[in-house]
């Protein structure tokens, strides 16, 4: 845990270097940290209008698959601090959210070997609008987290919906 106390001395120099103020939103120190959206059960990297699947779910309901590839840090819902939660959102672009669940990830973080955690298995976000309806919609999809000093970690892709016929 010293590491950490020591990691977050710098973090405080740097801040205080570059005239932030706290609560703002810094770059972090380490450019290989922060959080990248991707998709499926096992992480998939996830490109600017790729096709995402909207799915029937085993219980009913439609949905998406998110996932997000973790780096530099260890999340909060691995340190059991509360507030720490990976989210989902899924935004048409006339700003119509359509995700009708809170997108909070209630499976837990994976840890690999490399120091890196993804979703466990990736988190279905359900959909409140009929799936034919979506097919070929352009939308904005996003993952966020908060850091360790309430700076929130987010990642975003242009996608295009494709109706996965069952």
């Amino acid at each position: 845990m010293g590491h950490m106390r020591g990691a977050w001395a710098v973090l405080g120099l740097a801040l205080a270097a570059s005239g932030c103020e706290p609560g703002e939103i810094v770059p972090a120190i380490d450019s290989a940290s922060g959080i990248e959206l991707g998709t499926g059960d096992q992480f998939e990297p996830l490109d600017d209008d790729a096709p995402l699947d909207v799915v029937l779910g085993i219980q009913g309901g439609y949905h998406v698959v998110g996932n997000a590839l973790i780096s530099g840090y260890i999340p909060q819902p691995v340190l059991g601090g509360g507030g720490g939660e990976v989210r989902f959102e899924l935004i048409a672009y006339d700003g119509i959210p359509l995700n009708i669940d809170s997108g909070a990830i209630q499976n837990g973080l994976e840890e690999h070997p490399d120091g890196t955690y993804t979703c466990s298995p990736g988190h279905h976000v359900l959909i409140g609008v009929q799936p034919s309806e979506l097919d070929g919609t352009p939308a904005e999809f996003r993952v966020l987290m908060p850091g360790g000093e309430g700076e929130m970690m987010t990642d975003s892709r242009r996608v295009v919906l494709r109706f996965a016929h069952p």
